[in-house]
Parts: structure tokens; sequence; C-alpha cells
């Protein structure tokens, strides 16, 4: 949602490999105004978006994949971003496609913004961070949130805590199965983070989402394990909540019901300060989109006798 209270969204334009923005001319989005934003090389792919800038400004960011040069880059644009910035974060290789953005700020530069990018570092087998500034990426500092060896790391989402640090969300995937991972920065610039698995299995899902809670700590949400979307169904959702700040102790929910069997979750928090998520609702009846607002902060199930 950009500061003039519309939403805008960026996207892979798959038939002429570019990336895209759709703003929407109102707050029903009724129609978008559709906008290239960068068509040099086959790019776009796992694009995310954020506001940033400068309070008065409509300032927009997106980082996403440039599969021609195996790079994730980062993109700048204000007003009708008619005239966007392209700046290269780092040369990842064919796989390292992952990207999450989120824009935020450094309590030890007097809380200046700043824009951060998480992402899977395919050269280097790590799971990594990326920090522009919130104008510019001409040169972003780099660090490594978990080094991953032989394995792979997709489904990437990042949050930014009340302290300026940052918190993701991720799978580390071996040949047979995926560990559901939430990484912690220590502060702002996430010197040494705490990596946390939420659990295991054999996983074909790549997607999870992360957002900070009411009381100021993680919660991430994974999709289900199965072997295809149409199989019966599997195990559904999870939601891991952090129950302290480096979520050394944490709670898991495995959410059925208004969702079920569950694929590329999102989520967010309702206007109670409890999480709020969308997936594809999967199954051998169909697909469509489902919608869960927990009743808990930890999205525990509850019951009511009578």
């Amino acid at each position: 949602i950009t500061r003039d209270g519309l939403a805008a969204i960026s996207y892979y334009d798959a038939t002429n490999k570019a990336l895209k923005l759709a703003r929407c001319v109102d707050v029903a989005c009724s129609s978008a105004t559709l906008i290239t934003l960068d068509s040099t090389n086959d790019v776009g792919q796992f694009s995310s978006i954020a506001t940033t800038g400068p309070f008065n400004a409509i300032l927009l960011v997106v980082s996403y994949f440039d599969a021609t040069l195996g790079a994730i880059k980062v993109l700048y644009c204000s007003g009708p971003c008619a005239s966007p910035t392209v700046f290269t974060l780092a040369t990842t290789g064919s796989n390292g496609k992952w990207s999450a953005l989120a824009a935020g700020f450094d309590q030890t530069t007097s809380f200046n913004a700043r824009v951060v990018v998480a992402y899977f570092d395919d050269n280097l087998n790590a799971v990594r961070l990326g920090f522009c500034d919130e104008t510019t990426c001409s040169g972003p500092t780099l660090v490594t949130l978990e080094a991953i060896g032989t394995d792979t790391a997709d489904g990437i989402s990042i949050a930014i805590g009340p302290n300026g640090a940052p918190v993701v969300s991720y799978y580390r995937r071996a040949p047979a199965s995926a560990t559901r991972k939430i990484a912690i920065c220590n502060d702002a610039n996430c010197a040494t983070p705490a990596v946390r698995s939420a659990g295991s299995d054999a996983f074909v899902e790549q997607q999870s989402g992360i957002v900070i809670g009411a009381d100021g700590l993680a919660i991430a949400a994974f999709g289900s394990p199965g072997t295809t979307c149409d199989s019966s169904p599997g195990a559904p959702m999870s939601v891991t909540k952090c129950l302290d700040a480096s979520c050394s102790i944490q709670t898991s929910q495995f959410l059925g019901g208004g969702i079920g069997f569950a694929l590329s979750p999102a989520i967010t928090l309702g206007v109670d300060g409890n999480p709020f998520l969308t997936a594809g609702k999967c199954s051998t009846g169909g697909r469509r989109l489902g919608i869960q607002h927990c009743s808990t902060a930890q999205c525990s199930r509850t019951n009511r006798v009578r």
C-alpha cells in the first residue's frame, strides 16, 4: 500500500519476460495502471515490493530475479515510475531465485530508513541479507544468515522487528526433505543471527510467510507437506509463534478447518492483533483461495463449552 492509500503490485510477465507493476486507481482496485519496470533480459521472477523514502514521497522499491544474469536486483521508482533506477544486489547463480524485501530502519544510525533484502545465494550456498539505503542500493552490505552446504533454500519471507532487526522464514531443502527455518537477527545489522528449526518433513511446498506479532515477536506460516496439489489432503498448514526474542522457545499449530491442506501462505495481523492468513486450499475437490483469522495470538485452537 503506497502512501496515497492505493495498492501497488509487482509481478512477472511471463510472456514478455519482464518485471511489471500494477498501480490501482482507487481503493477497491476497480482498475489498474500497468507499467513495465524492467524488460532488459529475462527479469521479474520472485519479486517483492515495499514503500520507502521520505515521508511525503511515494517511492517504491522492488527486489527481483534476473534469470539471464543469475542476479538479485533492486529497483527504485517514484511517482508514475516512468524512470526507475536499477541496482544489482548480488550475482547469485542460476538457482538464486528467491528474494523478499522489507523497508525498515537502523537504530544505531539515528533511525535512518533503509531497505533489507533476504535471498538465497546459489554461489555461496547460503541464505543472505542485503542492506541498502532507503533511496539507493549502490553500495549494499551483505551478511550471511545460514550457510547450508549442498542444500538449497526457498520460500523466503522477511519482516522487520520493532528494534529494526530483520526476521526471516524459509525452507532449507535437502534431496528428500525440507526443514522449516526461522532466522532471528540479534540487532539491525544481524551480526550474530539465531537460526531456529520449526520442524521438517518431505515437503513439496515452497512458500512461507512471516510477520511481527503484537507482542513484538515473530510468527511464521509454512505451507502443507504433500506429494502434489491434487493428491489426498495431507497435513495442514503450520503456524509457528516465537515465545522469546531469539525464538529459542516456540509453539507450532497445524491449522485445519478454514484452510486445511494449504499452499503458498501469506500472513499479516488482523485489527485484533491476531494472525490473519490466506493460502491456496488444495485438495482432490479442486483449488481455491482460503482465508483464516486466528482467534488467539498463537493460532491455537479454542473450544467453547455450553
